[in-house]
């Protein structure tokens, strides 16, 4: 998150294998931290652009940085 805070190291390009779930994770949590957004609101955006909550790990982290306690 740091790294996508500062200017002089854009252009920065996230990607994964299928661009979905690490990427998911890391823009989720800039929206929460950077952005402000709710915890809910970047969750649901992940869910809705391909974030698999299968992959436990990933989902719990988020949910244990952001305090998430939905879905």
């Amino acid at each position: 998150l740091q790294v996508l805070q500062t200017q002089s190291a854009y252009p920065v390009f996230l990607h994964s294998e299928h661009g979905e779930d690490r990427t998911g994770l890391i823009v989720g949590l800039y929206r929460v931290f950077v952005q402000k957004w709710s915890a809910d609101q970047a969750y649901k955006e992940m869910r809705a652009l391909g974030f698999h909550r299968l992959l436990i790990n990933l989902d719990h982290y988020y949910k244990q940085k952001t305090g998430y306690r939905g879905e």
